[in-house]
């Protein structure tokens, strides 16, 4: 994790049971709105991921995906389109779940949760008053 600023990196790597890298992102922040995440393999992609408060409640979350087919490309390739027509689907099966997500003052975490102490900190800049008035929520 390396942050600056308003801007937050983090990559992120799914291991195998062998302890072979499956999966890899690189994922950029630009303040709690804008996240940018790049994802190289065998169907390398970019996702950009803007989100918007409507009310306290509520978020108008948009998603675009760019896919690098390669070379003279016009079309998708099979395994692309069965690509996006997956992450389309994660992402409807996680609204549910959005929805009932709640803030923990001290959650329960696993070492899989990743560095999110690391990101509330660099967070709660965003936040009235500010990082040096905010509470420590660690």
């Amino acid at each position: 994790v390396k942050t600056s600023g308003h801007v937050y990196r983090q990559e992120t790597i799914g291991r195998g049971a062998d302890g072979g890298i499956v999966w890899r992102t690189q994922q950029t922040l630009f303040g709690l709105g804008l996240i940018v995440l790049r994802t190289p393999g065998p169907i390398p992609n970019v996702s950009l991921n803007a989100i918007t408060p409507i009310d306290e409640e509520t978020v108008d979350l948009r998603v675009m995906y760019v896919v690098e087919e390669g070379g003279d490309a016009t079309t998708l390739s099979p395994a692309a389109s069965a690509m996006l027509e997956a992450v389309a689907s994660t992402i409807g099966d996680d609204v549910p779940i959005w929805e009932h997500k709640v803030y923990r003052e001290k959650p329960s975490l696993v070492p899989g949760d990743g560095p999110i102490a690391t990101l509330r900190k660099w967070a709660r800049q965003f936040y009235e008053g500010g990082a040096e008035s905010a509470p420590d929520r660690n």
